[in-house]
């Protein structure tokens, strides 16, 4: 079974360059869907929410959105996201590097993605069959 979202970037590269921007504003927001969502999920942190952020990939060769956390006003994202230990806690270092502690990894990005993917292939699936009506296509 081919994966929804190859089809979808398959489809988008055989579009002509002014359908392709008709395109990309409904990709960037199938994107905020997540993003949005990512948010909440991140609220227990201060300053985690606040580095969520979509950012659209329009090449010839890579159509379409990525939504990222952290940087340097939150370097606790990554960790807690799990992608630091692969898993569902990770190590940290308290009062220097003395005393090492476990701490539980609290998913924001992943969980968001899987709960919007239905309504943000929706969206995608929309705008594309907008941009083929537009070419004379069913």
């Amino acid at each position: 079974m081919t994966d929804p979202m190859e089809t979808i970037a398959r489809d988008m590269r055989a579009l002509p360059e002014a359908t392709r921007k008709v395109v990309r504003p409904a990709l960037r927001e199938a994107g905020n869907l997540v993003a949005r969502d990512a948010r909440q999920r991140a609220s227990w942190s201060s300053r985690i929410p606040a580095t969520v952020r979509v950012e659209g990939t329009f090449r010839a060769d890579r159509e379409g959105v990525v939504i990222r956390a952290g940087g340097g006003n939150a370097p606790h994202a990554r960790p807690y996201e799990g992608l630091t230990s692969g898993g569902t806690t990770f190590r940290h270092p308290v009062f220097g590097n003395d005393w090492w502690v476990s701490q539980a990894a609290r998913p924001f990005l992943m969980p968001a993605a899987e709960a919007q993917s239905g309504a943000a292939t929706e969206a995608m699936t929309n705008a594309l069959n907008v941009a083929a009506a537009s070419l004379g296509f069913g």
